[in-house]
């Protein structure tokens, strides 16, 4: 076995340990999620409910907490509903997650097989793209939802209209995978014609 083989052995060894590991964060991080949802649902802790004046006497700067009170008063902000709506982001980003370990499961057994440019792996990599598009769209939802449900709570200068715009960055890492999905595409007709030519 040659010195290349021994390292790509070593680092497709290391992968699949990485993925494990982090199959099974998202697993418990899926499931602590459901738990906590389902018991704030279940229970409205008191603790979650909490007075903003409170927060004002643990400010540093007594200008500061001044102005604090003079902004917000004696409101009341209730953490239930917010915590609730974290929980679900938590549990669908987990979920989703998994589903883009499955994927590149696929492509390191591909791989393994010493058949990285297959029609599969392209497949895989136009599914991922797919996903982190609609991920650019959902997950920026998901934050000014909970955003929103604190804001809206809120009475005064601070309160403001529920705000939303798209992650380019997940978008932009979308459109990557898409055209590396299209070289292995490319990749793997070039292989059909090389073992037809064989």
């Amino acid at each position: 076995m040659s010195y290349n083989e021994k390292r790509f052995n070593l680092v497709l060894r290391i992968t699949r340990i990485v993925l494990t590991f982090v199959f099974y964060v998202f697993w418990v991080s899926i499931v602590s999620s459901l738990v906590a949802v389902i018991g704030l649902l279940i229970f409205n802790p008191e603790f979650l409910i909490i007075q903003l004046s409170d927060i004002a006497n643990l400010l540093d700067s007594t200008f500061a907490a001044t102005n604090f009170v003079d902004v917000f008063g004696d409101q009341t902000l209730s953490l239930q509903v917010p915590l609730i709506m974290v929980g679900v982001a938590a549990a669908l980003s987990s979920v989703f997650g998994i589903w883009i370990l499955g994927q590149l499961r696929g492509v390191l057994l591909d791989v393994n097989e010493k058949q990285p440019f297959s029609d599969n792996n392209a497949k895989r990599l136009f599914n991922i793209s797919y996903g982190l598009i609609g991920l650019s769209f959902v997950s920026p939802l998901l934050q000014s939802l909970v955003v929103w449900s604190v804001v809206r709570q809120l009475e005064g200068t601070f309160r403001d209209g529920f705000s939303y715009s798209i992650n380019l960055g997940l978008l932009f890492m979308a459109a990557l995978l898409y055209i590396l999905s299209h070289i292995f595409s490319y990749g793997a007709h070039l292989q059909e014609e090389v073992d037809g030519t064989v």
